[in-house]
């Protein structure tokens, strides 16, 4: 079985500057996003759409700007949250 750990804060900013292709993606998004993820790889992506989605997170000039993050915080439903963790739990079982 290969153990598929969560990422730490640290690899979750960087992957969700990796995903939006910037240098000027604000501290605060990082951390935002970092947070909301819980380490998930997956969850960082959808975060990170969600703000883009809800123009809580706006590219200008090639540099990314943060609007009113709070009033859009993007938030997984717990029933979702469970079922994509035994779905990963699942995929896991098959690799391994």
């Amino acid at each position: 079985m290969l153990p598929l750990g969560r990422l730490g804060l640290g690899d979750s900013a960087r992957m969700a500057r990796a995903c939006v292709g910037a240098a000027g993606l604000p501290d605060a998004v990082q951390s935002l996003v970092a947070q909301r993820a819980e380490g998930l790889p997956f969850l960082v992506e959808e975060v990170l759409a969600s703000l883009i989605g809800g123009r809580s997170l706006i590219e200008r000039d090639g540099r990314w700007e943060a609007g009113d993050l709070s009033s859009r915080l993007p938030r997984l439903p717990p029933g979702r949250a469970r079922a994509f963790r035994r779905c990963r739990a699942g995929a896991a079982g098959v690799l391994g």
